[in-house]
């Protein structure tokens, strides 16, 4: 299980989650909970890339590092601490994880 403390790096090792069972319940939960998510952050992208914006604003996003496709990138603090930067997100699993660094 993944603590707070804990470095994550990618690709997750092979079986990193163990075997999960996941009821027809909870996965509608899941996707009720992630397809707003995904279609606000979809939106978002089309907007930047119709009026030629940086998908991320520098300004506030600092890169870290790659993964084949997957760019890496963390939210710049800039003289704030972790819980006003998570005060940033919008729910709570998100505001949490920023919290804890």
């Amino acid at each position: 299980m993944l603590r707070p403390s804990s470095k994550v790096s990618f690709p997750l090792p092979k079986n990193y989650f163990g075997h999960v069972q996941v009821t027809a319940a909870q996965k509608l939960g899941y996707e009720r909970l992630v397809q707003p998510r995904l279609d606000a952050l979809l939106q978002d992208h089309i907007d930047r890339r119709a009026n030629k914006l940086p998908s991320l604003p520098p300004a506030d996003w600092k890169y870290v590092r790659s993964y084949e496709e997957l760019k890496i990138c963390r939210r710049k603090r800039r003289g704030r601490s972790l819980e006003e930067v998570a005060a940033e997100e919008d729910f709570p699993d998100a505001v949490q994880a920023v919290a804890e660094g």
